[in-house]
This record gives structure tokens, sequence and C-alpha cells, in this order.
């Protein structure tokens, strides 16, 4: 079968995120672009990209890191004259311990022409090495101090999970792994409490790295993430090609009757578990349960992030 042309992948973007995401501000970063790919006419993607979401009001800024290509640093400069939204300049951690960051980022935002005050700053710490944790959160506040543009940018965001790479090193049955990223985030904002505290961001129940799977050949397994206040509970069941997708009704089964389950009104996600537990609702597929899980982990974080003022 002949693969989709960048043209097919991205004409329906636009619509779907309105649909999904309604007219609430969002981020794009097309760092896993290929810096040679361009749509039909030559257009590069992120403009072909903005230009859609320009067309239905929907708010959209774009995000730029230290090192992307001519190309791409064009379109973001041609997208923020024309918007008028500002960026996003994402930092890793390589790049904060860098002697001569300060200088870096004021030539990213020379560049685009615009002012400190019209730029986001997320210092995206990826999945990092959290223990030991105090020596962590140290590190991580002497890398910001050298970095004076945290206090004057239009916000200031630390992005950082625990979340495990692959299933496939879980056992069957419960999983917990720490939500370390929260652990680190509470102590940073209560050590240093006269410097401006950042907001929190993570990777929901996902992984940053990327794995580039067929899932022509791959065998998974059936698995729910729930998140509570220091962890995920995974419950992974067994291969879906070969034992079906059934096994979710007796994964939710558990979830509700443990006391880590946060009742059915919690969010729509805790509905469909609570649910398909007591086969009112069907037992779905692997996109389903994703889902399912994602929304249950929004919710919760938007709670986590109300109590400490997190936003």
């Amino acid at each position: 079968m002949e693969a989709k042309t960048i043209d097919k992948h991205l004409e329906p973007f636009s619509n779907r995120l309105h649909k999904k995401w309604n007219n609430r501000a969002a981020y794009l970063d097309f760092k896993f672009f290929d810096s040679k790919v361009t749509m039909k006419d030559g257009t590069h993607p992120l403009t072909y990209v903005f230009r859609n979401v320009r067309q239905i009001n929907q708010q959209v800024i774009p995000v730029i890191g230290l090192i992307q290509n001519q190309a791409y640093q064009h379109a973001i400069k041609e997208t923020v004259q024309i918007d008028s939204n500002g960026v996003c300049i994402r930092l890793k951690i390589r790049d904060i311990v860098k002697p001569n960051i300060e200088l870096m980022v004021n030539s990213i935002v020379n560049y685009l022409e615009i002012e400190i005050q019209d730029v986001d700053l997320v210092i995206d710490l990826e999945a990092p090495n959290f223990k030991p944790l105090n020596q962590f959160v140290v590190a991580i506040r002497n890398a910001v101090k050298n970095l004076p543009q945290v206090e004057l940018a239009r916000s200031f965001t630390i992005a950082s999970t625990n979340f495990p790479r692959s299933m496939g090193k879980l056992c069957t049955g419960v999983n917990l792994i720490d939500r370390l990223e929260w652990s680190f985030y509470l102590s940073y904002c209560s050590q240093f409490k006269s410097e401006r505290r950042p907001r929190f961001g993570d990777y929901a129940i996902a992984h940053p790295e990327l794995l580039l799977l067929d899932m022509r050949i791959i065998t998974p397994s059936a698995s729910l993430r729930y998140t509570t206040d220091s962890a995920w509970w995974i419950f992974k069941g067994v291969n879906v090609r070969k034992n079906g997708l059934g096994q979710y009704k007796n994964i939710c089964k558990r979830l509700v009757a443990s006391a880590h389950f946060m009742g059915e009104t919690y969010s729509i996600g805790d509905k469909y578990i609570a649910d398909c537990s007591a086969s009112a609702a069907s037992t779905g597929n692997l996109t389903v349960w994703r889902r399912v899980g994602t929304n249950h982990h929004i919710t919760k974080v938007v709670k986590d992030c109300a109590t400490v003022r997190a936003f």
C-alpha cells in the first residue's frame, strides 16, 4: 500500500484540533518533521498548518528550540509576525546548562523580532533520572538561575515525566510507578518560594520518546493506566491478539474495587471504567483505553495544579 503523502496527513489536522480542543490555546511543535519535507506546493508544513488554523480562528502558538534548520526558523518567524501570538521556546537539560544559554535565547528573540514578554519559556526535562530528588531539584534550580529570561517571559513552565518508556518490561498484573515529576515540582516550588514559580507540565500517560513500531507485527498487551496522588497504577493484561479485549472488563472490575478508584463521577474516563466493569460499556480497543487513561490523568493533574496554583 502506498504511504500517505504529507498533504494527506496534514489536510484534516486543523479541523480535528478544533473539534477536540475547541478554541483553547495550544502549542504546536513540528520537531519531528524531516527538514527536507515540504507540502506538494513547496510550502513548509508549519506554514500550511498555521494557515489552516488561522482560517478557523484557532489560537495556536508555534514552538521553537535552540537548534532548528533555516527553513523551520523562517516558517516560525513568518507565522509569529502574522499572528502576533508570540512563540514558545522549548529548552532541554542540555540547553540550560550551556554557559551561553542567555545569549542563545536572546538570539532567537531578536531573530523573531519580538520581545521576551511575548515568549512562553518551557524547560523540558523529558524523562530524567530524578534521584536523588533533592540534589536534582537544586541542580535544575541552579541552571535556571543562569537564565534571567525566566523572570521576564510571558510564562515559565517546567515539564518532565517518570512514565516508563515501554509496557514491555512491566509484569502482568498491577504495577506501581512513582509520579516523580510531581514530587520534583512540589519540591522545587517549596524550596524556592522567592523565585518565579514555574507552571507544571508532564507527558500525561506516555513517555516522551516515540517508539517506531509496526502495529502489524507487534503483540500488544492490554493495559489501563490510572493516575493517583503520587503514582500511576498500571494494570497490565495479556496479548490482545490472542486473548482479545474482553480482559478489560476484569481489569476495570479490579480497579473499581480498589481503594485507588476515584469514583465514576470523577471524570469521563472514570465513568467509562465503571461502566465497563458493569458490562454497560464496550471493552473498546487500545486507542479507547489510552483515551480513557488520558482523560482521567488530565482531570487529576488539573485538580492537583489547582491546589498549588501550578498554572
